[in-house]
């Protein structure tokens, strides 16, 4: 069976005792040709940290941030009774358009400090307004703000993406 996904994509999908089901091509250059084996490196072994109660549970596992083989990748493993579905996708590319807007003269300092607490240290909505000493509607305003100057740019300030 052949499965397409998009180019940036990493994916993996496993039984629901971690043997390899699928990889695509991406995953394969990442992690080598794993396919039939048992596998306790990369996302799994992030996967694997977690406490038996959580990885018990159906549902989303998200990692932010986590180091495999040397790189950062943002990592998010769907776990149904008999399979796991793990996709990752590189953190410094997020982190990466995140300094080209950075230096942006269409953002306000506010704005860029904003943009930065959210994409590159990855805060929550709440934690950025404890952070800088604002509330949620002004937190609010100045996303909207962003999103309007940024308009047509792959980016995304909602409080899901955070971990």
């Amino acid at each position: 069976m052949k499965f397409e996904f998009p180019e940036d994509m990493i994916v993996c999908m496993k039984d629901e005792k971690g043997q390899i089901l699928f990889q695509n091509d991406k995953c394969v250059s990442i992690c080598g040709e794993l396919q039939g084996t048992l596998c306790s490196k990369g996302c799994m072994s992030h996967y694997n940290s977690e406490t038996e109660t959580a990885k018990m549970k159906n549902g989303f596992h998200f990692f932010h941030k986590k180091d495999i083989e040397g790189a950062n990748y943002d990592i998010v493993i769907l776990k149904r009774s008999n399979m796991l579905l793990s996709m990752l996708h590189p953190t410094q590319e997020v982190s990466s358009q995140a300094q080209v807007w950075l230096t942006s003269d269409k953002l306000t300092k506010r704005e860029k400090e904003i943009l930065y607490l959210r994409v590159c240290q990855g805060l929550t909505h709440k934690q950025i307004c404890e952070k800088i000493y604002i509330s949620r509607p002004t937190l609010r305003t100045h996303i909207n703000n962003i999103n309007k100057k940024l308009q047509g740019e792959k980016f995304d300030l909602s409080e899901e993406r955070a971990n």
